[in-house]
């Protein structure tokens, strides 16, 4: 008696899909194709057994060759992405270099509307000396 493989192209879409559990199907495979015992206690090295193994590595070849090829894909994609953030990262570069070539032209160009930060503490500092010193004189003449 033969048994039906399932072989079948629905069950390869199914497995290169992954939504079949290929791997515990086919360690169970193995272990009864290299002649280990079954549940029964029996040797099954039977050319239907050893026949169905095959087939179910020709099942995991299939299944590990279309997984090859979503991963060169997902890779070809990344590759893609990481090139266009690193134009993005460029063009960004760019844009901030302009912005600080007219910030430092702003600057040179009015140089004496920019005070800087120390002399505008400075000046603060002096103003509020000064508003002491007027009340300090108004008390005293009081």
């Amino acid at each position: 008696m033969t048994r039906k493989l399932p072989a079948t192209s629905a069950r390869i879409a199914e497995i290169a899909a992954g939504t079949i559990n290929v791997r515990s199907s086919l360690d169970a495979c193995m272990a009864s194709a290299s002649g280990n015992k079954g549940l029964s206690g029996k040797k099954r090295n039977t050319p239907e057994d050893l026949l169905e193994h095959a087939t179910h590595l020709e099942l995991e070849n299939r299944w590990l060759e279309a997984r090859l090829k979503t991963s060169e894909e997902e890779g070809r994609k990344n590759r893609l992405k990481i090139s266009d953030l690193r134009r993005e990262l460029r063009e960004c570069k760019e844009a901030l270099e302009k912005e600080r070539d007219q910030v430092a032209t702003y600057r040179q160009d009015n140089r004496e509307l920019i005070v800087p930060h120390e002399q505008v503490r400075l000046r603060w500092r002096q103003a509020i000396d000064e508003k002491r010193a007027l009340r300090a004189s108004l008390q005293s003449k009081e």
